[in-house]
């Protein structure tokens, strides 16, 4: 198995579009998951979760917008980056993509350079994400665990006694409080 840069999943149902928006990511070494139709993009998504989808608007079965809605609302592909491709320039179309959830607009015709350095920029973003999401998540175990050990330290230090707890209101501090 070869490394790649990336693992991006294309729908667009303009043949050309699509072999060309391929061909560009494969030469620059990305891992490209073609689809013709939203109804594919969607299937390909639910097998196995790419790091980027870029969509095209107007697709005949499902288009990019309802693929992009179906996805945000799943909590499993919701935080997969979405790129909306489109030959309009309709600033509308753009808002409403980008309020529903995507990272981005690329219009066609595709500009080579302008396409690899918005997927270059949107995977790394997703990749830097992921690795906070997964660091705060160690240091909060970390906290939690510190917590607990000093709590253990300072009964057997004062007194068994002692209770160690958290406040209410969900702040996270803990209380040390003497027994009533």
């Amino acid at each position: 198995m070869t490394s790649s840069r990336g693992d991006v999943l294309v729908a667009d149902d303009d043949p050309e579009a699509l072999k060309l928006l391929t061909v560009i990511l494969t030469e620059e070494g990305y891992h490209v998951r073609p689809a013709d139709s939203g109804k594919l993009a969607l299937a390909s998504t639910a097998a196995e979760h790419p790091e980027l989808i870029l969509l095209d608007v107007r697709m005949p079965d499902i288009d990019g917008f309802e693929v992009c809605r179906r996805l945000k609302e799943r909590a499993e592909t919701r935080d997969i980056p979405v790129m909306f491709i489109s030959g309009s320039s309709d600033m509308e179309s753009q808002v409403e993509g980008l309020g529903m959830g995507a990272v981005d607009f690329v219009l066609k015709p595709i500009r080579r350079a302008d396409l690899l350095a918005r997927v270059g920029t949107h995977l790394e973003l997703g990749r830097l994400q992921t690795r906070l999401e997964k660091l705060v998540i160690q240091r909060s175990r970390n906290c939690k665990a510190l917590s607990t050990r000093f709590c253990t330290r300072w009964r057997r230090a004062n007194g068994a006694n002692w209770r160690c707890t958290k406040s209410k209101g969900g702040s996270g501090k803990w209380q040390i409080r003497r027994p009533s």
